[in-house]
């Protein structure tokens, strides 16, 4: 899985499939600006848009105990 916050997604995803002959799967997602603690949750493809949605959560530690 690749995510990238520049419009790069698509041809990250050729080069893996079509150069470098990659036999599994890839999923490459653009447009994403992600930070430290960051993870993401992807849902299923949408077959009209051919987009699928994305969910960024941030993970927030509290500072102190009390």
């Amino acid at each position: 899985m690749l995510v990238s916050d520049g419009d790069i997604g698509g041809i990250l995803g050729l080069h893996f499939k079509e150069e470098i002959k990659l036999e599994s799967p890839v999923i490459s997602i653009d447009g994403v600006s992600l930070n430290e603690f960051d993870y993401i949750d992807i849902g299923a493809l949408i077959p009209s848009s051919g987009a699928v949605p994305v969910v960024v959560k941030s993970l927030i530690f509290p500072t102190s105990a009390g």
